[in-house]
């Protein structure tokens, strides 16, 4: 049948439990492989459920938190905050008691706003941080791996339904997306994870 192998393929990189289509970009921009335009971070638990804090307690006020992207193991998560969800006071200071728990409970705790998303760089400084944090090492990617992040984010971020003629998730005006494919950028010297 014609798309099997391809089908076969696409199916290994499926992860279940976003909550949201810039939670979905995230986790293919991080998890897919480096051969693929993919950062290729270990793959970690979408919406992941945190029952206790350090020593059994549980956490104040709140019986568990679910985290965007959870590596259990490595007692890290990734938040990413949004532009429409995360702005208002009561919203920022919600946010803010929950890191500060988590991060008493042990956790590494990184959060990504949509800037840094849209902003090729950026995001491959996140990525490279938690492939170290995951034990993972970075090493030098092929020149190339900057045309197939490219290609990979401009698909990704194609997708994002737009509102009333725009995308209420694209970068501010004053940002232009950058897909770090810059002329001053030496390709050969592009960190990744192996």
């Amino acid at each position: 049948m014609y798309g099997t192998k391809k089908a076969r393929r696409a199916l290994r990189f499926l992860v279940d439990g976003s909550a949201s289509p810039m939670e979905s970009i995230q986790a293919v921009l991080f998890f897919l492989p480096c051969s693929l335009g993919g950062h290729g971070v270990a793959r970690g638990e979408l919406n992941g459920r945190i029952e206790a804090s350090v020593g059994g307690r549980p956490f104040p006020n709140n019986t568990f938190y679910r985290c965007d992207i959870l590596w259990r193991a490595h007692r890290l998560v990734v938040e990413y905050e949004s532009d429409m969800c995360h702005t208002d006071p009561d919203r920022i200071s919600a946010d803010s008691k929950r890191r500060t728990s988590l991060i008493a409970a042990g956790y590494t705790v990184v959060t990504i706003t949509k800037k840094q998303l849209f902003d090729a760089r950026e995001f491959e400084k996140i990525a490279n941080l938690l492939i170290r944090h995951t034990g993972k090492h970075v090493r030098k990617q092929p020149y190339n791996i900057l045309t197939r992040r490219h290609a990979l984010r401009k698909e990704l971020f194609a997708t994002i339904p737009k509102a009333k003629g725009q995308n209420p998730c694209a970068p501010p005006d004053h940002v232009e997306p950058s897909d770090g494919n810059d002329a001053d950028r030496d390709p050969q010297n592009v960190e990744s994870h192996t």
